[in-house]
Order: structure tokens, then sequence, then C-alpha cells
């Protein structure tokens, strides 16, 4: 996951990794017969990270205003993370965006499990009176998903910009026009 986020999905090989982990190259084609296998087996590992590291955390808030917040702020913390090449879903959602294929339906199955997500919190937060009754949970859920992906994109290629500053306070100001109580969210 970590090559992959410098390297892209379809710079890994097995020779390489194989070099990389100081084991056989036939050792690794016991575990992934293609190339395809293996990536595939990256996005799967990068996804169970991503549900341990941000929804997890998020659903533990008592609030369901407060785990909306913790989703995108969890996020955002995520794409900032140990990996040297930023975040690998955004990456690898990028790379593969025109490529038709099992990583590509891969990836876009992570991304609607994610707004699907960022959906069914909203529209709970608004069926508990913690949002407003007019709030539209697709368009939020939109909304925090498209900060941290301008976030992503600016993070190591303009990192001057503040993008992921500037997308934590958009997710923050978003969240409060939106709560019926905005005492619940941080101040800043």
């Amino acid at each position: 996951m970590q090559q992959a986020t410098v390297e892209g999905l379809d710079g890994l090989s097995l020779g390489t990794l194989a070099a990389r982990l100081g084991v056989s190259k036939a050792g690794l084609f016991a575990h992934f017969p293609n190339k395809e296998a293996l990536q595939l087996a990256v996005v799967e590992h990068a996804v169970g990270q991503f549900v341990a590291d941000v929804v997890e955390p998020a659903l533990a808030e008592p609030s369901r205003l407060l785990r909306l917040w913790r989703a995108h702020e969890a996020n955002l913390g995520w794409r900032g993370s140990t990996l040297p090449g930023g975040c690998f879903l955004t990456n690898a959602q990028v790379e593969f965006d025109a490529k038709p294929g099992p990583v590509r339906d891969q990836l876009t199955q992570a991304l609607a499990d994610w707004l699907d997500f960022l959906v069914r919190l909203a529209a709970s937060a608004r069926k508990h009176g913690e949002l407003r009754p007019d709030t539209d949970p697709e368009q939020l859920a939109f909304e925090l998903h498209a900060y941290c992906a301008a976030a992503a994109y600016q993070s190591r290629l303009a990192p001057a910009l503040g993008g992921t500053a500037r997308a934590r306070a958009a997710g923050l100001n978003r969240l409060r026009t939106q709560a019926i109580d905005p005492s619940q969210l941080p101040e800043s």
C-alpha cells in the first residue's frame, strides 16, 4: 500500500515487491498469481485500514453530529497519515477512474460504501434532531467527501496552499450551518 501511493497501483510488480520484502518472486506467486490479484489484495487491505482508522472511531462518538464530524476529521488525518504518497484510496481512484476492470470495480465500491456511510450518518443525525430537517444527507456527504478529496490532491502537490486545514474548516463550517446545536462541534 505504501509503495502504491508513490508508484501507483500499476507501478506495483511482484518482482519489485519481492525484492523489497526480501522474499523470492516465486514465493509471492503462491499468494498472487498475477499483478491484478496483487492490486486487488492491496485495495482490500487499504479499505480494511480505512474502516479501522476512520469508520470505526467515528461510530464510537455518542452524538450523531459528532460521528459525522469525527468521520470527516479522521478521513483528513488518514489522508495525511504515514503513507509517503498521500491517500492511497484517492490516488488509486484517480489512477483507475478510466480503466475498466475488477480493480476499478473494487475502488468504485469502496467509494460508494464511504459515501453511503456518510449519508447514513447524516440521515440519522437529521432523524434524531441533530441536523436541520431540510438537510440533504446525499449533498452533505458529497461535500464532506469533496473537501477531503481536494485536500488529498493538494496536500502533496501544493502543501503551501493549506488544503488539509481548509478542508477541515470547510467541513466544520458546513456542519455548523446544518446543526441544530452547533455548540456540540469544536470551535475550530
